[in-house]
C-alpha cells in the first residue's frame, strides 16, 4: 500500500507539497491530480512520496512555458466535465470525485474532493 516504505523528512515534504499546491492553484491546474494524491500523505510521507513529488518538479521544469491562458476571440461555449473513481484509494476505500469547467476552450475552474466516508458495495448480501 501507499503507507509502506522508508519514511522521509516530514518538514521538507510538507514544504515542497505546500509550494506545489500554491503553484497549482495559481497557474498550473495540470498538476492537480498528482497534488491531490501527494497531499494525502503529509503526516507520514515515505521516500516513494518524496520521489513522486520530485517527479512533479521535473515535469514542471519541462513544461515551464505552460500555464493558464485565456485567449481573446468569440464566445465558443462552456464545457463541464465530471468523474469519480468509486473507492479508488486502497488505503481508505474512499472515493475521489472532480469536475472541470472550460470557458472558450480554456480551463477556468476545477475541483477535486475526497469523500468523507468509505465506499460501500452496492451488492446485496445473501443470508
Amino acid at each position: 500500500a501507499d503507507l509502506e516504505g522508508e519514511p522521509c523528512d516530514e518538514g521538507e515534504y510538507r514544504s515542497l507539497i505546500g509550494g506545489l499546491n500554491y503553484l497549482m492553484v495559481m497557474t498550473r491546474p495540470d498538476i492537480a491530480f498528482p497534488m491531490s494524491k501527494l497531499s494525502r500523505y503529509l503526516n507520514k510521507p515515505t521516500e516513494l512520496h518524496w520521489k513522486a513529488a520530485k517527479h512533479v518538479l521535473r515535469y514542471l521544469k519541462g513544461t515551464k512555458n505552460q500555464g493558464l491562458f485565456v485567449p481573446k476571440g468569440t464566445f465558443k461555449g462552456i464545457e463541464l466535465w465530471a468523474d469519480a473513481d468509486h473507492g479508488g484509494c486502497l488505503d481508505t476505500r474512499r472515493c475521489t470525485s472532480g469536475n472541470l469547467t472550460f470557458y472558450n476552450g480554456t480551463l477556468v475552474s476545477w475541483r477535486s474532493k475526497r469523500q468523507p466516508v468509505p465506499s460501500k458495495s452496492s451488492r446485496l448480501e445473501k443470508k
